[in-house]
């Protein structure tokens, strides 16, 4: 008898641990499950607002584009909901100014390596550029439109290496290199910069002239929200036109 008791006592041990067991791995299947669910959605929820932001971007491009001839002297959102702009499932708010804002600052997160951007030069103003990583070297030229177009080319190269070619910079503790009080000496004119090496982050500091319109669009979907910034610069001379002018 005792020992018919104690196979009883085992048997239902073994049944106790087997349907827990079963029962956790239904816990686990389900939460898995749902998990997998909701990050499907969110991952769609992120898909579309990112979607919806270009949209927004795009659809602030077309109205710069057609008041190209007035300046922009403050915000102007556009909103999804305005004009019958309205999108299904997402909402975009589109914000466009000028270029540099009150900070002064126009940050250039990738110029690609012998490509050119161009920036207007106004008013006698200094500006600062800051570019990088070390080991790279940027091509800077002010163009003089009061001076008989004049065009003056500065080399620059940061690193620890000087090289007799190119204006020596040391880097700074965030791995940067920067170029000081730059200015056109008649008044106005251009500044143009060409990454000679690699893909460059370029800053412009202490940037007073309007040289453009700055874009950020914000899409929701859901729980997801995404931004698409466009940086839109006033027109600008092919890439060949530094090589083609004759220092004066």
């Amino acid at each position: 008898m005792i020992n018919k008791h104690k196979s009883g006592q085992a048997a239902f041990l073994i049944v106790t641990v087997v349907m827990v067991t079963i029962l956790g791995v239904a816990v686990s299947t389900t939460y898995q499950a749902r998990q997998n669910l909701k990050d499907t959605v969110y991952s769609s929820q992120s898909e579309q607002s990112v979607a919806c932001a270009e949209a927004g971007a795009e659809r602030a491009l077309v109205y710069q584009d057609v008041q190209d001839e007035k300046e922009l002297t403050q915000n102007v959102p556009l909103l999804s909901t305005e004009s019958g702009y309205n999108l299904t499932d997402c909402v975009y708010t589109a914000t466009i100014t000028n270029m540099p804002d009150s900070t002064h600052v126009i940050d250039i997160p990738l110029i690609p390596e012998n490509s050119v951007q161009q920036l207007i030069v106004d008013n006698n103003s200094e500006f600062d550029i800051k570019f990088g990583p070390s080991n790279s070297a940027l091509a800077v030229y002010l163009y003089d439109s009061q001076n008989s177009g004049k065009v003056d080319r500065k080399f620059y190269e940061c690193g620890t290496t000087p090289s007799t070619d190119f204006e020596h910079l040391d880097p700074d503790g965030l791995d940067t290199c920067s170029i000081a009080n730059l200015s056109i000496s008649s008044g106005s004119g251009v500044v143009r910069v060409r990454p000679l090496y690699a893909d460059l982050n370029v800053i412009f500091l202490d940037y007073t002239s309007n040289t453009g319109h700055l874009i950020t669009s914000v899409g929701k979907s859901g729980g997801a929200e995404r931004t698409v910034i466009v940086r839109k610069f006033f027109s600008q001379m092919p890439d060949g036109f530094d090589e083609a002018v004759v220092d004066f």
